[in-house]
């Protein structure tokens, strides 16, 4: 049998394949959506330029109110000390019986004040001597009033200490007495028609009494009071 000749490539018309040679198609690249920075920059900016445009705004409306309404504190004094018993014993047991009037001035055309039932207390050298109570009271925009008398009693008392021993000495020589007068009660602040929320408010006066011991002979030597939360 005779043996079969091929055709050689390198002979032939025909050309080999180039050997080594591949095609790859391009690889499509995977989808990324846009990354949304850009948007929520633009938002927070925003965001910023409308908080510091109501923050004017408000700054505005805050000075506008103070020239308008000219908002000032009201002032208060120890216009009266009514002492019916303040009696020192040997045990140093303290008994007081004493009555205060208070005047009051609101300066502000467009404020007024409405105070509300509340605590009082006095007080000598940071002990507290008497207590009682205070009424609830209005005052009505640019006006002087009197506060209702605020009462307070004190049935024997206990004092110790450099505190007995100071007030016995004042009362033996007759000298002036330091107490310290304060008030806890709630306020109202009314603006034209409106009212604002309740808050705490402390009055807190500092009262020079001479003679003390001799009730018919008590005297406002002088007095200091200011109003401030507590």
């Amino acid at each position: 049998m005779e043996d079969r000749v091929y055709p050689s490539y390198n002979n032939g018309s025909e050309k080999a394949p180039y050997k080594g040679f591949s095609y790859s198609y391009p690889l499509q690249q995977p989808y990324s959506p846009q990354s949304p920075r850009r948007r929520r920059c633009g938002c927070y900016g925003c965001c910023c330029w409308c908080l510091i445009i109501i923050i004017i705004l408000l700054c505005i409306g805050a000075a506008v109110f103070y020239f308008l309404v000219k908002p000032k504190v009201p002032t208060y004094s120890v216009q009266e000390a009514t002492f019916t018993t303040f009696n020192l014993s040997s045990q140093n047991q303290l008994t007081s019986d004493m009555k205060f009037v208070i005047a009051a001035s609101n300066p502000n055309k467009h404020i007024e004040f409405f105070f509300e039932d509340g605590s009082a207390k006095v007080s000598y050298e940071d002990v507290s001597i008497a207590q009682g109570s205070v009424l609830a009271f209005h005052q009505p925009h640019t006006s002087k009033t009197v506060l209702p008398a605020i009462q307070v009693q004190g049935p024997n008392i206990a004092l110790h200490g450099s505190v007995a021993s100071d007030l016995k000495k004042s009362l033996s020589k007759e000298s002036d007495v330091l107490l310290k007068l304060k008030a806890k009660t709630n306020l109202r602040v009314k603006i034209g028609s409106l009212k604002s929320w309740k808050q705490k408010i402390k009055l807190s006066c500092y009262i020079t009494i001479s003679t003390p011991s001799k009730p018919s002979k008590v005297k406002i030597v002088s007095s200091t009071c200011k109003l401030k939360k507590p």
